[in-house]
């Protein structure tokens, strides 16, 4: 017996679409950073999903069920406060815990003050483009 065609749509709109693309998280809280890197990763065929504070990036994490890559501002804010370096550690847990395999870089201005095993730590001097360039080496390199 064949689906109806409200049966299909009803699988289609549980399906995992980011099994098709890997999907990155951007957690940055300046809006135009925020929004050139999106554009970037998402000319390179990323599923992009981005917050601008801990608070929304955690929404994000309960909210999804598969998440490929993570890049985490160094100094990402929290709307109740908290030293920034250590809300992006938290995020770096929050992250590895959810997502199993998941590749979580940070953007940093001051590495020295994270303490997590990052997969790698950008500068927060290097060209967009070449942030989205190195994830996505990096990501398909882990992939082979």
């Amino acid at each position: 017996m064949s689906d109806t065609v409200e049966d299909f749509f009803e699988k289609m709109r549980k399906f995992d679409f980011s099994v098709l693309n890997p999907g990155i998280v951007i957690v940055e809280d300046n809006g135009d950073l925020r929004m050139r890197l999106v554009r970037h990763f998402r000319q390179l065929e990323f599923n992009v999903y981005a917050a601008p504070n801990f608070d929304e990036a955690e929404k994000l994490i309960d909210f999804y069920r598969t998440m490929h890559c993570a890049l985490i501002d160094d100094k990402v804010p929290q709307q109740l406060g908290g030293a920034p370096e250590e809300l992006a550690d938290r995020l770096y847990d929050c992250f590895v815990e959810k997502f199993s395999g998941i590749k979580v870089f940070a953007f940093a201005e001051e590495p020295e003050k994270l303490q997590r095993a990052y997969k790698r730590i950008i500068p927060k001097i290097t060209p967009v483009g070449v942030v989205a360039t190195m994830i996505a080496h990096d990501y398909a390199a882990g992939e082979k």
